[in-house]
């Protein structure tokens, strides 16, 4: 296998956690927002109760998209080594 062929699979790597950063962020935007489409709800309907567990996935999502970034920022100093 020829070191470009490697950084071609690097690439692809790279690709697949670009991709997986932004469906991290759409799930992200998709929970903010029924999250404040159920407060809305809440203040209409005193029975509804925003669960507890929302904001902190919401935090862990914005943790893991951070950590998607530095995965993509080492392969690309890694590639460049190459």
């Amino acid at each position: 296998m020829s070191i470009e062929a490697i950084r071609g699979q690097f690439a692809e790597g790279r690709e697949q956690l670009r991709q997986g950063y932004e469906q991290l962020h759409a799930g992200e935007d998709f929970l903010a927002r029924a999250a404040k489409r159920l407060d809305e709800l809440t203040r209409q309907h005193s029975e509804l109760v925003r669960l507890a567990e929302l904001p902190q996935a919401l935090e862990l999502i914005a943790t893991a998209r951070t950590a998607v970034v530095g995965a993509i920022e080492a392969v690309d100093r890694f590639s460049e080594s190459l």
